[in-house]
């Protein structure tokens, strides 16, 4: 830990409070939907929100493990706030248009740009080029996301069995992976 002094923790509880009012927002027009019919509890979008729900917890406890470990500091440590808010823009994207697949993995390629970049940040504002493993994973899920953007654009869609459990198990996959993670 370096002796440079930590921006103030009003910061890190505006965050809070973004992610809070992000998830509050989305739960009233996801029932909103639910009571008009246009999801069910078992439909794609829902799998696709809670998915997206699972980002963003594990990115709220994760958010608060790393600031507590390396908080932010300088010019650098702005910078990084300043992702923070284009994370927290992101999350909004997520929720907002839950229904719309296509731009919900474009979104989630952007946030692992995003993670990937506000990880190099805070390994070059703390110098702590040893922590380069925790940061590595990203890289596949950006990939992973990056083909599926990539052929959904280009118009090649996937179909999902009738019945389709996939998503689910998809959903649990990642939760683990993202649980290791910690």
């Amino acid at each position: 830990m370096n002796n440079r002094k930590a921006l103030p923790g009003r910061v890190v509880g505006f965050v809070d409070m973004v992610f809070a009012v992000i998830i509050g927002v989305s739960l009233t027009g996801y029932f909103d939907a639910l009571k008009r019919g246009e999801v069910t509890l078992w439909s794609f979008e829902t799998w696709t929100l809670g998915l997206t729900y699972l980002a963003i917890v594990y990115s709220w406890v994760g958010y608060h493990k790393s600031i507590e470990r390396r908080p932010h500091t300088d010019k650098i440590g702005v910078a990084r706030f300043a992702v923070d808010l284009v994370i927290l823009l992101v999350y909004f994207v997520l929720v907002y248009f839950f229904d719309d697949f296509g731009l919900i993995i474009q979104a989630f390629a952007v946030l692992f740009a995003l993670y990937l970049g506000w990880g190099v940040l805070k390994m070059w504002e703390h110098r702590a080029w040893d922590e380069w493993k925790r940061y590595a994973w990203r890289v596949p899920s950006l990939a992973v996301c990056l083909l599926v953007a990539g052929c959904w654009r280009a118009g090649i869609r996937f179909e999902w069995p009738e019945g389709w459990h996939v998503f689910p198990l998809l959903t649990l996959v990642l939760s683990v992976y993202w649980y290791r993670r910690f």
